[in-house]
């Protein structure tokens, strides 16, 4: 399981949403508490979720995802800039409302 792997429950995170950590100062939040929702997100995309109906399409491709998102964004990006990022890599990839 992913879990296993990263060494944390990625399918129950403390924050799945980024409006839940984008207020919270640097002092008052981990940095992987504050990553909680983009590692929610890997989660979703890379083993899928029944209840969500999204597909998994593995840890491979999500991985790819996310790389060529960090290159379109650039290193200066913030959640917003990824959110937008990755939207527009998927789209290209696998096609509008996919």
């Amino acid at each position: 399981a992913l879990a296993n792997i990263v060494g944390r429950d990625m399918a129950n995170p403390e924050h799945d949403c980024f409006d839940d950590v984008q207020g919270i100062p640097e002092s008052q939040i981990s940095p992987h508490s504050r990553a909680a929702p983009l590692s929610y997100w890997f989660y979703l995309v890379s083993s899928g979720s029944v209840n969500d109906q999204i597909d998994a399409l593995g840890i491979r491709t999500a991985i790819e995802i996310v790389r060529d998102a960090v290159i379109l964004g650039g290193e200066l990006s913030d959640y917003p800039d990824y959110r937008d990022a990755t939207l527009g890599v998927v789209e290209a990839e696998f096609g509008l409302c996919s």
